[in-house]
């Protein structure tokens, strides 16, 4: 429905500035459980505090989408209930793979999803019965998985040859009290209620300095709140990517390296690239592993200072259009990847077309690049926006994947030479480069 629509946008701006491109259909439980889990790890690094002026007044609407999310979740509960009943009473003769306490009321409906697959379908469910709950099919592959909770949270637990154990207490803290990897489990679990904790106070400072009417100290007052959540994100993932190289051979590596490669300093990526060159089988086969190898393919041929690589779109007639019939004839060209669903990016149009407008007599172009799925959104956003230069949709999404596009808007800058020289620039330093490659 359109509410749900709205509602995954409201969960693409969660934690920055920029939406991410990933999820893009209507809600879904497993949508929400993933999105929830890695809201901000699939972000790319913002170059101006003004990303995240609009980043914390959208955590303010994620608490009013998880009410509605629960209301949702209520009626998909009560419509499985009798399955679930069925499926708890099967597996009491089972040896539970994943069991655990919850805080929850007896009745609760308790939802598995595989983390790794593709599909959104639910691999099993249970209830909660005296705030106790375990799945214990015997099909389930091994590998990483989600419980899912209605209206409090998500929970990654794993299945392998030991049985996995978790608790969730009323202040919603998670303790792995047995299972492979269970010490990596609870710091992952403690950094990620740290940050959760300081996201939380930075909303709440937020909102109290939208409030004050002296618009110098409102101003300083988000600064200093901006400032100090860039430092304690960028310990988070530190954190984060700390731990998961400290554990090889790991679905569970996999997947939090995966999704914290946009927020990984160069340095970081290195490490990462040389600690998993001695990883073995199975691991070394997994999907996951594979697509950080494209990742750090792709981002070292689209490194500042190289050429750039070409990319093929589309037309809204459906024509292909290259990206060097543009790039690297004798004027700089910005690439800007976005989306008619993104507020962010909606929001940075108008201060594009300006600058299009003060420099495109002097040879600058702009190369557009929508991830729309519908066309017909894409087109009434141009019109809406009065977009003037070429714009273009990426249906295969390989010209997304080429630059390692996670999160929109993503710009490049390409010189006349064909060299990039800069990705996601604020306005105020597009217009300084351009004054400069220009003049």
């Amino acid at each position: 429905t359109k509410s749900e629509h709205a509602a995954t946008q409201v969960l693409s701006w969660y934690g920055e500035g920029r939406a991410d491109v990933r999820f893009l259909d209507a809600i879904r439980p497993r949508l929400l459980a993933n999105r929830l889990a890695n809201a901000k790890a699939l972000h790319v690094k913002k170059n101006s505090h003004s990303w995240n002026s609009r980043k914390l007044s959208y955590l303010c609407a994620v608490n009013q989408l998880q009410d509605k999310t629960a209301v949702t979740m209520k009626r998909i509960a009560l419509a499985t209930l009798a399955a679930a009943l069925g499926i708890m009473l099967f597996s009491c003769g089972n040896k539970a793979r994943i069991s655990g306490e919850i805080a929850a009321p007896d009745s609760t409906m308790l939802t598995l999803y595989s983390a790794e697959s593709e599909s959104d379908q639910a691999v099993d469910s249970t209830l909660v019965l005296g705030g106790k709950f375990a799945f214990s099919g015997k099909d389930y592959p091994a590998g990483l998985y989600i419980v899912a909770l209605p209206n409090k949270g998500h929970y990654f637990v794993q299945v392998s040859n030991e049985p996995f154990t978790i608790s969730v207490d009323e202040a919603g803290k998670v303790t792995v009290t047995n299972g492979q990897d269970k010490d990596y489990f609870n710091a992952f679990y403690q950094f990620r209620s740290d940050f959760q904790q300081t996201r939380k106070a930075a909303q709440d400072a937020y909102e109290a300095a939208q409030a004050n009417t002296d618009s110098a100290a409102r101003q300083e007052a988000i600064t200093k709140i901006e400032e100090d959540y860039d430092k304690a994100s960028e310990a988070y993932y530190t954190n984060l990517i700390n731990i998961a190289v400290a554990h090889p051979n790991s679905v569970f590596t996999l997947y939090t390296l995966r999704n914290s490669m946009t927020n990984c300093t160069p340095e970081q990526m290195a490490s990462i690239e040389e600690a998993l060159n001695g990883w073995s089988a199975p691991y070394t086969d997994h999907k996951d592993y594979k697509a950080l190898q494209e990742y750090f393919a792709h981002a070292k041929a689209t490194a500042v200072g190289n050429d750039f690589s070409d990319i093929t779109v589309s037309t809204k007639d459906g024509e292909s259009v290259q990206l060097s019939s543009l790039a690297g004839k004798g004027q700089p060209v910005l690439v800007k990847f976005w989306a008619s669903w993104c507020p962010p990016c909606r929001k940075s149009n108008p201060e594009l077309v300006k600058v299009y407008n003060q420099f495109h007599g002097k040879g600058f172009e702009v190369f557009g690049v929508s991830v729309d799925r519908s066309a017909d959104d894409w087109q009434k956003a141009v019109a809406a926006d009065a977009l003037p230069w070429p714009n273009y949709i990426d249906n295969s999404k390989e010209a997304s994947k080429t630059y390692n596009v996670a999160s929109i808007p993503f710009t490049v800058l390409i010189g006349a030479d064909g060299k990039i020289i800069a990705k996601n620039l604020s306005e105020e330093e597009l217009v300084n480069q351009l004054t400069e490659l220009l003049k």
